[in-house]
């Protein structure tokens, strides 16, 4: 209780929260932008921090991190290219949202749900952060394999109505994961005699090719193809209502708690993560969603 009082007091100081400030508007700029995902801005703040305090620096740090994650819903909403690969199921509803007129109103939704499960997440790593470090110390190999399976059958759940797909994928994904320098030997795997390669996959050129060139060449494609079904992908309707009424907080409040439990639950478990968590969390909302919700 004491080493907590005394961190909320070192938080809670005019330069920490200043800081934080300036964290989050330097990470909500960096997350909005397509590819650019949280260690890009991680690697543009580093350097701003070298004349900060050590609180001051910390608490700018974890403002760009959790502003960057909670940007990338911005582009994935507007663009339908989001900023980093944990905000791609926001492209689902967002972007049919925004072509609908209802930007603004998605946006405030996602700004909301992050805000909300930022905060009950950083909760509950406050009360649990100590006894899950124990807990982890005493994890070996045969344990980690065994959640590292566990981490992969959730493969099941993400692959919608084609379990083969899902698998097809899962595998793919594990297959590019082995790029780079063996970390117990150092020996090069599949590099092709690119050093550029030794770390792996860069994760800013894979997510701009994947999900910003890609969505580049489909709008360029709706802009100059003369089909009236391009002509319309193309167009958004002009926003009508920027409002949340309450109903739809209402209808909001069950679904973010249960994407907040998920993705407490999927930060916890080692070989998850923030991406898997939000399509779980999509994936199980989606089949609890009532006979007038529509997902997609």
């Amino acid at each position: 209780m004491d080493a907590f009082l005394q961190g909320a007091a070192d938080a809670l100081t005019l330069s920490a929260i200043l800081s934080v400030i300036g964290g989050i508007l330097l990470g909500y700029m960096v997350g909005v932008l397509p590819g650019l995902s949280r260690p890009a801005a991680l690697s543009v703040a580093v350097p701003l921090t070298y004349s900060m305090s050590p609180i001051g620096a910390i608490a700018f740090l974890v403002g760009v991190t959790k502003a960057s994650a909670a940007g990338g819903a911005t582009g994935a909403i507007l663009l339908n290219t989001p900023g980093e690969p944990s905000s791609a199921a926001t492209t689902f509803d967002g972007y049919p949202l925004a072509k609908k007129g209802e930007a603004t109103r998605a946006l405030k939704v996602a700004l909301y749900a992050s805000v909300f499960g930022d905060l009950v997440s950083t909760v509950v790593l406050i009360l649990l952060a100590a006894s899950l470090a124990r807990f982890a110390l005493k994890m070996g190999p045969v344990e980690m394999t065994a959640v590292m399976i566990f981490a992969l059958s959730f493969i099941a759940a993400l692959s919608g109505s084609s379990l083969s797909r899902g698998i097809i994928s899962g595998i793919l994904g594990l297959f590019l994961a082995t790029v780079g320098l063996d970390p117990e030997s150092a020996t090069p795997r599949m590099t092709f005699g690119f050093i550029e390669l030794f770390d792996g996959i860069p994760l800013i050129a894979a997510t701009v090719g994947m999900l910003a060139f890609t969505e580049m060449l489909v709008q360029a494609q709706a802009l100059f193809s003369r089909s009236d079904a391009a002509s319309d992908a193309a167009n958004f309707a002009p926003e009508t209502d920027k409002h949340l009424r309450i109903a739809d907080i209402g209808r909001l409040i069950p679904v973010t708690l249960r994407a907040t439990g998920i993705g407490i639950a999927a930060g916890i478990i080692p070989g998850l993560g923030p991406t898997i968590g939000a399509f779980l969390s999509y994936a199980i909302n989606k089949r609890l969603a009532g006979p007038g919700d529509s997902y997609g």
